[in-house]
């Protein structure tokens, strides 16, 4: 062996080639990996901006068109929100045309044609047959490549299930799949000038139609507290029991100096069941302390009246209260700000209807109420007193 050899140890193992390798590129491979990461980290962050960008800008379109509504929880109970569709459709009740032009004047195209759609429903809302049809003509001309005008096999629609065949009262022995009706094929557009055709020619059933106040018929003017009033007419060929009550109570003045006791407004939480009407007619409530106030004593028997008048809670019905055996208690009256016919019709009696000064209840509705009844459904005594100050003939 050559002096010059080192002798070998045992057990010891030369370096791997990877090793080698790693340790001779070790420096340009950490640059590699750091740059990679860079990369990365410089993508999404570009990602996370952008659609910080696009959720921003849609998110300002639902606010212009009021899409968003109804969707606020604040706390709320889920399960008192309406369905999409439901609430989508309140929103779009709420829109007015001003506000939806001025969003469309102001949007890009990815959105100016849903702003035209929806100004065009809004339209026929409002029953404005020539904006409608002209707004659909201008969102074909501007966008004739657009989802909501191109014609398809499938347009988004509606389909009810076809009535079943079977008119047997045998049950299948296994479960049919639901048959839909055919689909129908168009555009969008199209769909909302057939809506547009319908709306023109429909013709409310007489059954659900207001009754026409007879140009002859006694109007009296009800003035309340804080400059409030509003009159009424009472339907005296429906109602003449009722309207001789009524106008005996006038004469006696009974109602001046009583307080509204108990108001009723929708909440985010009742909704889905609005209520907007008012009451009064105790006449402990001429007390300036309310917790003297007695809103449970029945009325005397012979006071009460025995007539079904057949009206319904159309907006500004004026009903008794009421009484024991189905009889009214024309003393003491609700007044509907809302149609609530599906409500109320059936359970007590309507005699006459608010004529003018329908907003001034609107307003008197959204009053404060008393702290207690604020927190829990948005009904019960008004915070400040509403009294009544005289209800004259005219």
């Amino acid at each position: 062996m050559s002096a010059t050899t080192p002798p070998p140890v045992e057990g010891t193992q030369g370096p791997a080639p990877i090793e080698m390798l790693w340790d001779r590129h070790r420096a340009k491979l950490n640059g590699l990996m750091w740059l990679l990461v860079l990369a990365l980290g410089f993508y999404y962050g570009l990602k996370y901006y952008n659609q910080k960008q696009v959720d921003a800008r849609w998110s300002a379109f639902a606010a212009s068109s009021l899409l968003d509504a109804g969707y606020d929880l604040n706390g709320g109970d889920p399960e008192a929100l309406d369905p999409i569709d439901i609430a989508q459709l309140r929103a779009l009740e709420k829109a007015p045309l001003e506000k939806l032009e001025q969003a469309r004047q102001a949007a890009d195209n990815s959105q100016k044609p849903y702003l035209i759609w929806l100004i065009a429903n809004r339209a026929l809302e409002e029953k404005d047959w020539s904006k409608a049809e002209a707004t659909c003509k201008a969102l074909e001309t501007e966008f004739p490549n657009h989802a909501l005008v191109l014609k398809t096999a499938y347009p988004v629609q509606a389909r009810a299930a076809e009535p079943s065949k079977d008119t047997t009262a045998k049950k299948p022995k296994a479960p049919e799949e639901e048959k839909l009706r055919p689909m129908v094929a168009g555009s969008m557009v199209e769909a909302l000038r057939a809506q547009i055709a319908k709306e023109q020619t429909f013709k409310l059933p007489s059954a659900f139609a207001q009754p026409i106040i007879p140009v002859d018929a006694a109007k009296y003017k009800v003035k309340l507290s804080g400059g409030r009033e509003f009159t009424i007419a009472l339907m005296t060929l429906q109602a003449p029991k009722h309207s001789e009550a009524f106008q005996k109570l006038v004469e006696a003045n009974f109602w001046n100096g009583l307080s509204v006791d108990e108001l009723w407004r929708p909440t985010k939480q009742t909704r889905n069941f609005a209520i907007t009407q008012f009451h009064f007619g105790f006449a402990s409530t001429k007390d300036e302390n309310t917790s003297n106030w007695d809103t449970t004593k029945p009325i005397d028997k012979e006071q009460l009246i025995d007539e079904v008048t057949n009206l319904s809670h159309f907006p500004g019905a004026v009903a008794a209260r009421g009484g024991a055996e189905g009889k009214s208690e024309v003393e003491r009256l609700w007044i509907s700000v809302d149609d609530l016919s599906h409500v109320f019709d059936g359970q007590r009696q309507v005699f006459a209807y608010v004529t003018e000064g329908l907003d001034t209840l609107k307003a008197l509705c959204d009053v404060s109420l008393s702290k207690a009844d604020e927190e829990k459904a948005g009904h019960g005594r008004p915070a400040d007193s509403i009294r009544i100050e005289s209800v004259t003939k005219l």
